[in-house]
């Protein structure tokens, strides 16, 4: 039996941003002031500002030698400044334990998304920096900073 490759299953469709909706079956419920919060957040910025800032983040974990792999994870919810989770995995690499991580690194970095604009400089174009080879890696980029060293050593 030939099992289909995940190219097979996957289906990609844009939707403009102001024709989004809230999957109906999702318990959390949103309202229309909601919705129309999200879709300018998404014309503004984009959905790409925490995944920038849990990059920084990372890469100053590494950096700072408290763990030799990293991968930071920020979940938000609508409406709200704050993250509601911040995790962190090393991956078994970690000198201090995850948990202990991600309390530093919420201590450390300012996740809440007007913050990231601001530490990121994300109100100004990068686009054409990142418009080819994508978003990371590029050393030029400030998520790609390792600027949190010294602090993140004294809490840790």
């Amino acid at each position: 039996m030939k099992v289909p490759a995940v190219e097979d299953k996957l289906q990609i469709v844009y939707v403009p941003v102001n024709q989004l909706k809230p999957y109906k079956g999702n318990p959390r419920k949103i309202n229309e002031k909601g919705i129309a919060k999200l879709q300018r957040s998404v014309e503004e910025f984009g959905f790409v500002s925490g995944a920038y800032a849990a990059r920084h983040a990372a890469k100053n974990l590494v950096a700072a030698g408290l763990a030799s792999r990293c991968e930071v994870q920020i979940a938000y919810a609508i409406g709200v400044a704050h993250p509601v989770a911040v995790a962190v995995d090393t991956f078994g690499t970690g000198l201090v334990p995850d948990d202990a991580l991600a309390v530093i690194a919420r201590q450390v970095f300012d996740f809440r998304p007007a913050a990231i604009i601001d530490r990121l400089g994300l109100a100004r174009s990068l686009y054409r920096q990142t418009a080819a080879y994508g978003h990371f890696g590029k050393p030029n980029l400030p998520w790609e900073a390792v600027d949190a060293v010294p602090e993140l050593l004294s809490r840790a």
